[in-house]
């Protein structure tokens, strides 16, 4: 049987309450108003204009609450005292503590149905039916959350945010796995000066199931922001944040620029971007432009990159402005990437700050080779290297080549000491001799290393070995002369063993001359193929005896 256990969290909290951009009608889905009326209102980040920021605040160092209980991976509940010093008023009534529990609600009051799942009414808010709970927040009613394979830092965080002026009361659901086996992160906050509820979405790897909204004790009014996904445009997604209050929603600042960007320039070229400032926030405003952080010059324009730009105009809710951004690549940078951070700034609100991130790659030189070789030759001769060089950098350059660590006489042919000038991807063969010294042992083998550094940069280099080996000349071993007989239009067969008595490994030609009849190997072949020391090989020569041919006549070959 499941245990339940039941937590009281009294909490310390404000009045006055503040309203939006939609309100609830029971029985029927959200539906927007013009006017602020004195019941809530919901307002989303979504919504350009509304005032609404996502403002995530990380609860996971406060206290943390384990659901489950010790019953493995089914859902449980939790009640907890917490002392504040306010009281918090939800629909008109004031409350010392809250509930909460596994299927992402936070209660009020002395309702008993804390283990309701998923809603069971239609609409599932608001609705008086007693079969569900009422006096509710709602941030993913239905979802339903197991404890089947629990992160080990899954658990519900709460805690009281006192910087930047705030008094909030955070409930974070960390990690929390869905009905789906993934996880979700999430909160509500309880504002406890200004009485608003504010549900923001972190990580929402799914919410098909989910139910947002909030509902009063009764179960006569609330708010439905989304029902299994409808309307899809309420969908719940990661960096949502949704508000609830009473009244109009304040004015409020808000900004965001856009997007991220990357880029690639060439040493002591400009890279340019195009950022987007937009005004989310509920009145006109303008907003103050800087670039920080970057190690090369980094400067900011007008859109069309004609004179020096520090703040936008004035932008109405909801009306963006274009912003240059340039970055000056020095003469000979260090390969890499450098970063810059853009930012606007409300003039109405010092506070609210949008930043995007820049990055620009220096499309320095590169540069590769051939993989290492390894070569033979007979004492005397000429061993010929070909070596691929090829621009992997993002410039034009051009290679010095240099040989070292040689002994025998070694070179480029012909000679040379740098190659060609290589736009970017392009490759150049080197061709590289090696002379084996007369009277060379065989087996004593020589090492040359080939360099190949980039002009454009000391750093850009590589280095590949070219290896010689002397080689004995080869040597072979056929099977005696043989004689056979056979009558006009006989065929005569005849087996030839070839054994490699070298010390290397030989692919011997193979021929037959000097005869005047019919001769050929069977199978064809002109030559054997590779045969170590030692190694032998049949050969199968035949010979066709003319018809014509006179008895005591032969033929050799």
């Amino acid at each position: 049987m499941k245990r339940r256990l039941l937590v009281l969290l009294p909490l310390l909290l404000g009045a006055a309450l503040v309203g939006g951009v939609w309100r609830g009608l029971a029985g029927a889905p959200p539906v927007a108003v013009a006017a602020p009326r004195t019941d809530y209102s919901v307002a989303d980040s979504d919504t350009c204009g509304s005032g609404v920021t996502f403002q995530w605040v990380d609860a996971t160092g406060g206290t943390r609450w384990d659901l489950d209980a010790g019953d493995l991976d089914l859902p449980d509940y939790v009640s907890v005292t917490l002392p504040l010093s306010q009281s918090f008023t939800f629909y008109g009534e004031a409350y010392d503590h809250v509930w909460f529990n596994d299927f992402a609600t936070v209660l009020f009051g002395d309702d008993n149905l804390y283990d309701d799942d998923a809603p069971s009414g239609i609409p599932p808010i608001p609705n008086a039916t007693p079969l569900d709970p009422n006096g509710a927040i709602y941030a993913a009613w239905g979802n339903i959350y197991l404890h089947t394979f629990d992160d080990p830092d899954a658990a519900v965080y709460t805690l009281h945010e006192t910087s930047q002026g705030r008094n909030w009361f955070v409930i974070e659901y960390y990690k929390y796995e869905n009905l789906l086996g993934a996880a979700d992160t999430f909160e509500v906050i309880l504002d406890l000066d200004t009485g608003d509820v504010r549900v923001q979405y972190l990580a929402m790897s799914s919410a098909l199931f989910a139910v947002a909204g909030i509902e009063d004790q009764t179960g006569s009014a609330g708010i439905l922001y989304v029902d299994t996904g409808v309307p899809a445009e309420n969908a719940l997604h990661d960096g949502l944040a949704v508000w609830y209050g009473v009244g109009e929603m304040p004015a409020a600042a808000g900004v965001s620029i856009t997007p991220e960007a990357e880029g690639v320039g060439e040493p002591g070229q400009a890279v340019t971007y195009t950022l987007t400032v937009t005004n989310t926030g509920t009145e006109a405003d303008s907003f103050g432009l800087q670039a920080g952080g970057a190690s090369w010059p980094t400067t900011l324009w007008d859109a069309t990159f004609t004179n020096p730009l520090t703040e936008t105009a004035a932008l109405a809710p909801c009306e963006s402005a274009d912003v240059g951004v340039m970055v000056t690549l020095p003469p000979n940078p260090v390969i890499g990437t450098d970063v810059a951070f853009v930012q606007a700034a409300s003039r109405l609100d010092a506070g609210i700050i949008a930043t995007a991130t820049i990055s620009t790659r220096n499309s320095g030189p590169g540069v590769n080779v051939s993989p290492a070789q390894t070569g033979g030759g007979l004492p005397g001769s000429v061993i010929t290297y070909s070596v691929a060089v090829t621009n992997t950098g993002g410039v034009a350059d051009q290679y010095a080549l240099s040989l070292s660590g040689f002994s025998w006489p070694t070179a480029f042919a012909p000679p040379m000491t740098q190659t060609l000038p290589l736009v970017a991807g392009a490759a150049q063969t080197v061709l590289v001799t090696v002379t084996v010294p007369a009277n060379t042992p065989v087996g004593v083998a020589d090492e040359a290393v080939l360099l190949v550094s980039s002009w454009q940069n000391d750093g850009a280099e590589i280095a590949t070995t070219l290896r010689s080996v002397a080689l004995a000349a080869p040597a072979a071993l056929l099977s005696p002369a043989q004689t056979g007989l056979g009558t006009p239009k006989d065929v005569v067969t005849y087996t030839v063993w070839l054994t490699n008595t070298s010390t290397s490994i030989y692919d011997y030609n193979v021929s037959l001359t000097g005869a005047a009849w019919e001769v050929g190997l069977m199978p064809a072949l002109d030559h054997t193929g590779p045969l170590t020391t030692g190694q032998s090989l049949s050969l199968t020569v035949v010979v066709s005896v003319p018809r014509e041919a006179v008895a005591g006549t032969q033929d050799t070959a």
